[in-house]
């Protein structure tokens, strides 16, 4: 692995906390939903038309996901996957909107408020705290997809050189995090 590319991924472990317990937390994240569903809503919105071209705010934000995504993540494949998702969603999101079906955005409102209640149940219940929308929104709403994403990953062996560096800081984390939590508990 190259030095900019352990520097680009050495970002995802900085800017996302370590929580405790990420394997629980990979089954608790339900950002496929969170990310399908804000793409309905974020659909539904009026278009813009420059010099004859119409495009909503759902197609920057689709396009900066991708592009972000991409530089991220290099050389690696989780970053392209991470990119096709969110492809995915926009172009899922702009056919539904295009069906005009009664109730489309009630809805991707009903479930995606569903989403973010299962995900803060799931860090509060299970994990002691709160999810990262809290601590950081930026990382919550564009690093979040894709650290659930790599973790998934490395479950399956993906950059096992990065994961291993990453390690030690993962489990002094949880160590802190446990003793903290004990402490609390006294």
């Amino acid at each position: 692995m190259s030095a900019a590319s352990m520097s680009n991924m050495s970002i995802i472990s900085i800017s996302m906390p370590i929580y405790p317990y990420p394997y629980l937390s990979i089954y608790l994240h339900i950002y496929l939903y969170i990310c399908s569903t804000a793409f309905i809503m974020v659909a539904h919105m009026d278009d813009w038309v420059v010099n004859g071209f119409t495009f909503g705010l759902v197609d920057v934000t689709a396009l900066c996901y991708v592009i972000y995504y991409l530089c991220i993540e290099q050389p690696g494949i989780a970053g392209p996957i991470a990119s096709m998702m969110i492809t995915g969603c926009w172009y899922g999101a702009n056919k539904i909107v295009e069906m005009n079906m009664e109730n489309t955005m009630n809805i991707a409102a009903g479930v995606h408020i569903v989403a973010w209640l299962a995900q803060f149940y799931g860090h509060g219940v299970h994990e002691g705290r709160s999810p990262a929308l809290l601590d950081n929104l930026f990382q919550a709403i564009f690093m979040a997809p894709l650290f659930v994403l790599m973790e998934v990953m490395f479950r399956f062996g993906y950059r096992q050189e990065f994961q291993n560096s990453i390690q030690p800081q993962i489990d002094e984390a949880i160590l802190k995090f446990k003793t903290e939590s004990q402490k609390k508990v006294k």
